[in-house]
């Protein structure tokens, strides 16, 4: 079990993060509507997860928690002297009883940030009264979105994505034979927007090209392997549309000018008198330029 729990100026609210050994993550964040010190919240923390364990059938659990002075007080190694906190924390060690094996561990603020998170989460959001807030599913996303218009390509009712016909406009293949002049007006001025390179649709933007849509022979490949040679080719656009029209080669051969005869062309001038004197006692500086352009 991870927690935390946090009071500030904009509200109060605790975080817990329950790990089965099977690596299942259940959170759980809880806004308090009460005034407490951040002490207080810590411990209403600790006892909301272990008040939490016993209807998951734990029997076992393993304790962290980036607080030390809670983690010495729990242990035993710090006496609990404010009055405010010996209500808890006797309420948190016959909570303790119930388990048949408990450990709690101290851990850094970078190891407990799930829990931290939710702690932030309730803190600091506004709950109306009454009002029913559902679990909130957190999902991961390994590739880019894009990459996933081309799996659910299939799941579209008439089979064809929102670009279909952009694309197809490009391709020379017309307008869509259903569309009315208006239609074919605003679709024109969309495919300005985009252009195909490759086989592949790219839609133009003010830092270059974004990657639309892939061939069909291309999706299996790049699903596998998001750093492909086209998203290679979409970073190095911009820069290639920037430098294109600009010319670095000079206009004549360029050599190395030489002096022919050392200071045929020279000057001298005297800087001085300089006071103080330098550490040798020279009160002038002598100075020879060689023009040898």
């Amino acid at each position: 079990m991870y927690f935390d729990g946090a009071s500030n100026s904009r509200g109060r609210g605790v975080g817990i993060v329950l790990v089965s050994p099977r690596d299942e993550h259940i959170p759980i964040s809880i806004k308090l509507e009460f005034e407490c010190t951040n002490n207080m919240a810590e411990y209403k923390a600790c006892i909301a997860g272990l008040e939490a364990a016993p209807s998951l059938e734990v029997q076992d659990l393993d304790v962290y928690e980036d607080s030390l002075l809670l983690i010495c007080q729990i242990n035993g190694k710090w006496l609990t002297k404010e009055d405010r906190l010996i209500p808890y924390h006797t309420y948190l060690m016959s909570l303790m009883k119930s388990f048949h094996n408990i450990n709690v561990t101290y851990i850094s603020r970078l190891r407990n940030r799930f829990a931290d998170a939710l702690t932030t989460l309730a803190s600091m959001v506004d709950i109306p009264v009454g009002v029913k807030v559902r679990p909130l599913p957190i999902k991961q996303h390994v590739i880019p979105a894009h990459v996933h218009m081309v799996q659910i390509a299939a799941g579209c009712p008439d089979g064809k994505l929102w670009y279909f016909d952009i694309k197809n406009l490009i391709s020379g293949r017309g307008h869509p034979l259903e569309a009315f002049l208006k239609e074919k007006r605003a679709l024109q001025k969309l495919v300005s927007r985009y252009v195909i390179c490759g086989g592949d649709l790219y839609r133009r933007s003010f830092d270059g090209v974004q990657l639309v849509c892939v061939n069909e022979d291309r999706a299996a490949e790049i699903l596998e392997d998001v750093h492909s040679d086209c998203f290679t080719f979409v970073k190095k656009y911009h820069l290639c549309q920037i430098h294109a029209n600009l010319i670095h080669v000079p206009l004549s051969e360029l050599y190395s000018l030489t002096s022919p005869w050392p200071f045929s062309v020279w000057g001298i001038d005297i800087i001085g008198k300089i006071s103080p004197k330098s550490s040798s006692g020279h009160e002038y500086i002598l100075v020879a330029i060689d023009y040898f352009i």
